[in-house]
């Protein structure tokens, strides 16, 4: 709630690349507007498996959007507690597929994210002012989901960044 966004990220993976299909932000927090928004991703992209942050509310969202979802669109719901300093965490999953050119985003979805009329709030922004200092962004939402989305993909997918920024070079 506030000015915190609830965000999501739609990956896939194919040949050693991963593609980042969609992604938005609602600043709606639990609420039905963005339970239904995240439904309608799901069953449009038809995700097999949705991951969400447990560290707040210690796991009631997956809980909420669990009850909401079912009905609608069967998937996998999967918990992802984040650990360390946000900021280092974010750049250490992220960077690894960004240098090695792994990461592909949709032109549509950044199109659509380029246009937001606060760019604090843009993907793009975040990522392009994203440093190890603690703070250094306004708001981290959607970078914060993309990295956490990355690191679960790689890890389900058996992916090792660092191997795969070695096999490149």
């Amino acid at each position: 709630k506030g000015d915190n966004e609830t965000s999501w990220a739609v990956l896939c993976t194919l040949a050693g690349r991963f593609f980042v299909m969609d992604w938005g932000g609602t600043l709606d927090g639990y609420g039905p507007e963005t339970l239904e928004l995240l439904t309608s991703k799901a069953n449009e992209y038809k995700v097999s498996e949705v991951v969400y942050e447990e560290n707040l509310g210690s796991g009631m969202f997956g809980e909420i959007l669990g009850q909401y979802m079912r009905p609608k669109y069967a998937c996998g719901i999967t918990p992802y507690r984040a650990k360390g300093q946000k900021e280092r965490r974010i750049i250490e999953k992220l960077e690894p597929v960004m240098r090695s050119h792994k990461i592909i985003l949709n032109h549509q979805a950044a199109l659509r994210d380029s246009s937001l009329e606060n760019k604090a709030y843009s993907l793009q922004h975040q990522v392009s002012r994203i440093t190890y200092d603690r703070g250094c962004l306004r708001y981290d939402d959607r970078i914060d989901c993309l990295a956490m989305a990355m690191d679960h993909l790689m890890s389900v997918a058996g992916v090792n960044s660092q191997k795969t920024v070695e096999e490149h070079r």
